[in-house]
């Protein structure tokens, strides 16, 4: 048992610094501005998912339960909130 642990944790230590070293690698490369311009504004294309969060815009109300131990009534409060999405180019203005 003793062995199999021992082997376990040698192997964990291992695989973390070969990842690390990896990650090292990976980022030594480096990417030119231009290039890494392109890929932030491709990525900063609204798609499927910014669809999905724009749907929850709007005013809404709220209302919460806390257990506080178990067995106990619940509190319960109330609140609103205004959900607002930022477009990228209000963003760029501030």
């Amino acid at each position: 048992m003793r062995f199999a642990l021992m082997t376990f944790m040698c192997f964990c230590f291992i695989m973390s610094t070969s990842l690390g070293e990896a990650a090292e690698q990976r980022y030594d490369k480096g990417m030119d501005m231009q290039a890494m311009m392109e890929a932030y504004q491709k990525l900063s294309i609204s798609g499927a998912p910014h669809e999905q969060l724009a749907s929850l815009e709007g005013s809404w109300a709220t209302q919460t339960k806390e257990w506080m131990e178990p067995g106990k009534h619940p509190r319960q409060s109330t609140g609103s909130c205004e959900m607002k999405m930022l477009k990228i180019m209000e963003i760029r203005k501030q």
